[in-house]
Formats: C-alpha cells, sequence, structure tokens
C-alpha cells in the first residue's frame, strides 16, 4: 500500500507540474481531478 500511495503521490505531484505549467491544457486539469 505505502509503494502504491508514494507513486500515486508521484503521479499528482507530475501532474500538477503540468498544470502549472500549462494552465490551459485540459489533460491536466482531468490528472488533476483524478
Amino acid at each position: 500500500m505505502f509503494v502504491v500511495d508514494s507513486h500515486f503521490s508521484v503521479i499528482k505531484g507530475v501532474a500538477v507540474r503540468l498544470k502549472n505549467l500549462s494552465s490551459h491544457n485540459t489533460v491536466a486539469g482531468v490528472l488533476i481531478s483524478i
């Protein structure tokens, strides 16, 4: 469970970076909502 949680955190962190880099990107918005 810990491995899955930390892996999910990394994915979420990447999604946040993508959203910050291009706030108009709808794909990043979808990733954030997941």
